[in-house]
């Protein structure tokens, strides 16, 4: 074997492998020996294998070998041969059969070796080929896992944009509804108090008014932490302009879009809904910021302009970046649940 191959060959393969390589090597050397026998030229390239299939190179050895002992029982049988001479060539005879009886072990040792060391080399091989296998399917689960962890991680990096909008909506959007159900709750109970009680005492009405005049203050105080900060940072995260960039509807698409989210409707119709629903929130805050104003006495500004300008916006929001990756296929409403009495049925859409 090449001496460059010789260690690695030896991690790979049996002991017995120098063996098969002493072998080998007078295989490929057998030409040599047939050409110094019997002077035939087995030719350069011939392989062990080709001479022993080569059957006419073998009858001319065969002839040869016949030749010789014929020629020897001719000198013998006409008493040309004295006793030394004979004896010399008997000697060369029998050297001649020793070196063919070598020949023939060694084609039996190399017969015997490939019958028992090619079963063991190819088992060794087919086990080789089944560690790489074994070692492709690590690799193949290794990727996998590191493709989930991609994954979930892309699943922490959205839901750390969600929650950060969420964060910075919610809030604005707590004040914004109480202070307008607030102030719808004390403009009804003074206009109550005004038409149930003037025979009345005014002192209840006093207390109203002076309970509406003080929400009123609150509502129209100029500062970071006024209403209109919280009116123009719900505005914001509507439309994105905010830390990440990420409007809030984005991430009511996002949520109504998972599939384990069941709505009736098509997305559009749900997301839309969504936009409609915060728009008349915000109409409903500038519209009690304005009336605040107008009941102490402050100067009018023009909150409709403002309000019709921040709603066109989240209006463009939609139609431009969060419409178009939505589907307009209306999911089949379920209408076989039935909740309450007879009289007070209240009907409920499932989707499916």
């Amino acid at each position: 074997m090449n001496k460059n191959n010789t260690k690695l060959s030896t991690r790979a393969l049996p002991s017995f492998i120098d063996y098969f390589n002493g072998i080998y090597g007078f295989a490929t050397g057998i030409k040599d020996i047939m050409n110094m026998i019997f002077k035939t030229d087995t030719g350069g390239d011939l392989t062990l294998d080709e001479i022993l299939k080569n059957q006419q190179l073998l009858n001319d050895i065969s002839g040869k070998l016949d030749g010789v002992n014929g020629s020897l029982n001719d000198l013998i049988a006409q008493g040309n041969l004295n006793t030394e001479l004979s004896k010399e060539i008997l000697k060369i005879a029998n050297e001649q059969n020793q070196v063919l009886n070598d020949v023939n072990n060694k084609l039996d040792a190399i017969n015997t070796m490939l019958r028992v060391y090619l079963p063991k080399i190819t088992s060794m091989l087919s086990d080789v080929m089944k560690q790489n296998y074994a070692l492709s399917l690590q690799i193949e689960y290794l990727s996998k896992q590191l493709q989930e962890i991609s994954d979930k991680l892309d699943i922490i990096n959205v839901n750390v944009l969600i929650n950060s909008t969420l964060t910075e909506i919610t809030p604005a959007y707590q004040r914004i509804k109480y202070v307008n159900e607030k102030f719808e709750e004390l403009t009804f109970a003074t206009e109550t108090s005004s038409k149930v009680k003037k025979d009345g005492s005014p002192a209840n009405i006093l207390d109203e008014l002076t309970e509406l005049t003080e929400l009123a203050k609150s509502v129209t105080k100029n500062d970071v932490d006024g209403f209109e900060f919280y009116l123009n940072t719900f505005h914001d995260v509507m439309v994105g302009n905010n830390l990440f960039g990420r409007s809030a509807l984005k991430t009511a698409s996002e949520l109504i879009t998972k599939e384990n989210v069941k709505t009736s409707g098509s997305e559009v119709g749900n997301v839309y809904n969504f936009l409609i629903v915060l728009t008349a929130l915000q109409a409903k805050a500038f519209l009690t910021l304005t009336t605040c104003r107008k009941l102490l006495g402050l100067a009018d500004i023009d909150y409709t302009s403002i309000m019709n300008e921040l709603l066109n916006r989240e209006k463009e929001e939609f139609r431009v970046n969060i419409l178009p990756t939505l589907s307009n296929t209306f999911s089949n409403p379920n209408y076989a649940k039935v909740k309450g009495s007879d009289e007070d049925a209240k009907m409920i859409v499932e989707a499916k």
